[in-house]
């Protein structure tokens, strides 16, 4: 979805988005479909500010183990849009102010919502999520789940190359 500032209102625009083409684009399995509830104001004629809320539930691989596992997102954010060049780029050394890191500097006076999006559920999702605080993981010889499962495999280890450090004092 795409909006021009020339169709925000003077008392803005207010949108519920809900599942659309974004989120079948994201690669993300989703148990909940994603809601994001948005306004953006024009604020003058060239600046505009978008806040908004995006909620989901995912189904992500549990990073130890590899079995799917539920994570909720309830993300509210913010930007400002500014329609300028930036001037960062063309400086070799720039001091930002706060305004400077919250603007994102746009070359037509049009916003891509579903980039803005995209963006926002990337960026809510951990780097590293567990099932279970207790999860075992896998087992690095057969690679059997350690959760549901006990291996057979030989606990000697020593042709790892990290075999060394179990002779390291305590």
């Amino acid at each position: 979805m795409k909006i021009v500032f020339s169709d925000i209102a003077p008392e803005g625009i207010h949108r519920i988005i809900k599942e659309s083409g974004w989120a079948k684009s994201s690669g993300v399995l989703f148990r909940q479909s994603p809601q994001a509830d948005m306004s953006l104001y024009l604020i003058d004629e060239i600046t505009a500010e978008l806040k908004g809320e995006l909620k989901a539930i995912l189904d992500i691989p549990c990073s130890r183990c590899g079995c799917q596992t539920s994570y909720e997102v309830d993300e509210i954010f913010s930007y400002t849009f500014r329609v300028e060049k930036d001037g960062a780029h063309d400086l070799e050394e720039l001091e930002c102010r706060d305004e400077d890191i919250e603007t994102v500097y746009l070359e037509k006076s049009e916003i891509i919502i579903d980039e803005i999006l995209l963006e926002q559920l990337i960026l809510s999702i951990p780097e590293k999520l567990l099932c279970s605080k207790e999860c075992k993981g896998i087992c690095p010889g057969c690679g059997a789940s350690l959760n549901t499962e006990q291996c057979n495999c030989d606990d000697d280890l020593s042709d790892s190359p990290f075999a060394v450090l179990k002779h390291l004092k305590k």
